[in-house]
């Protein structure tokens, strides 16, 4: 079976296709990989975004149960219902949090699942330590601990949150609101600890000199907020310092400082007395709490925000550039296609012969029929090209008429016989 000899025409479209449709290939592939990168970065804040609000309410929940059960233990006259509203408070915001934490889990590494299973073994053992606070069994410092666990795992989800970020602006924006949970917790933490320096010093050593590091920790972090580079999140944090709230906590946390180095028997001298009042020291406490928490919402907040921004600027970009990269190649199969444009091997643009084809007065080749600027066209001088100059050399040697030779011409010899 015979197949048709490919034309020159159809072997120049061949050439021109092959590569025209690797590179629509490749220019598909790399805008869907682009796309791919951009919705997951959608979700990525999606499910950040919606997990902002629940985390907050679970921290600030934790905290004032922790406060709360810490005074009751440290022997601080206590309402038993706003004890009670703050576990159902705890309750509640471990129970919206699951779904967020299921999301979280699927979408972020396995170090993401084990943060968000530790909040969940501790909401297991929540029931178990009330019962001994309420029976008066359960030690402070292991209470102390055991609420300490789930802010910690909050912040082991931020932490991996800031790796998985999806751009390097939303990666500072979130080690930034990390910077102000962690001055939120050491001030909350403090704060509870410190019912036990009301009436002397009730601590062990230990939790002792944790009080003096978390307080020195809380201040000196937020000291660098406020030096932030960040105009709009260091003027908030300057906003909050220089507040009334601020400052009484500032004249209270030295005295009880200084209770924390008389030892625990009671045999030093009587400690002085604290410059406010229980009550004004709490209305300070819970303002500057809600402050910092307030700030820690607006960062995470605009730490979403860019990453959303980043990308539908990714899915942007990366469909313009498939869509370039589609033009190219079709340009360029559109260029071989129109040369050239012959019915044969042999004829040159409109029918004509390649001898014949038009060319500008500066002697370019127009490439096809005469446009609209090669106002004087002239055919191309075979002899100006080598495949000319071979093709006249063989014409005039083809059409000079042979001469028969001059004189007369001598007989062939006969063959000898034998």
């Amino acid at each position: 079976m015979r197949f048709p000899t490919l034309g020159v025409r159809t072997r120049i479209l061949a050439i021109a296709l092959v590569p025209s449709l690797a590179l629509v290939v490749i220019g598909v592939s790399a805008a869907g990989a682009l796309v791919d990168r951009s919705r997951r970065a959608h979700s990525w804040a999606d499910e950040m975004q919606a997990g902002i609000a629940p985390t907050r309410e679970l921290i600030e929940a934790v905290q004032s149960e922790r406060q709360l059960t810490l005074w009751r233990m440290a022997g601080v006259d206590t309402d038993v219902r706003r004890l009670t509203t703050a576990r159902q408070r705890l309750d509640k915001a471990l129970r919206v949090l699951a779904p967020t934490q299921a999301s979280l889990s699927e979408m972020g590494p396995e170090s993401m699942s084990q943060a968000t299973d530790a909040v969940g073994e501790v909401a297991k053992r929540l029931a178990g330590l009330r019962s001994g606070v309420d029976a008066g069994t359960a030690a402070l410092p292991d209470v102390y601990a055991f609420y300490n666990r789930i802010p910690q795992s909050v912040m082991a989800g931020v932490e991996i949150a800031e790796k998985t970020a999806p751009d390097a602006a939303t990666t500072v924006e979130l080690t930034q609101a990390a910077d102000v949970l962690h001055s939120l917790e050491a001030m909350s933490r403090a704060y509870a600890l410190g019912a036990a320096l009301l009436e002397g010093n009730a601590l062990s050593p230990e939790l002792g000199a944790e009080y003096l590091s978390l307080v020195g920790y809380y201040r000196t972090r937020f000291d660098g907020i406020v030096s932030a580079s960040d105009e709009k999140q260091s003027n908030a944090a300057q906003v909050l310092v220089s507040g009334p709230a601020w400052q009484r906590l500032g004249v209270v946390e030295p005295v009880l400082a200084q209770r924390t180095l008389n030892p625990s028997d009671g045999s030093t001298k009587r400690a002085a007395a604290l410059p406010i009042s229980i009550a004004d020291w709490q209305r300070s406490a819970d303002e500057v709490a809600h402050g910092l928490a307030d700030l820690w919402q607006a960062e995470n907040t605009d730490a979403q925000e860019l990453a959303s921004s980043a990308a539908s600027d990714t899915t942007r970009k990366s469909l313009w550039a498939g869509a370039g990269m589609v033009w190219s190649a079709w340009s360029r199969s559109w260029s071989r296609w129109r040369w050239p444009t012959g019915s044969s091997a042999g004829s040159g643009a409109c029918g004509t012969a390649p001898s014949t084809w038009p060319t500008c007065s500066s002697r370019r080749p127009c490439g096809g029929c005469p446009p609209a600027n090669c106002s004087t066209p002239r055919s191309i001088n075979p002899a100006r090209t080598s495949a000319g100059t071979k093709s006249a050399r063989w014409q005039r040697l083809s059409n000079t008429p042979m001469r028969p030779p001059s004189g007369p011409r001598s007989p062939r010899p006969a063959p000898a016989r034998a």
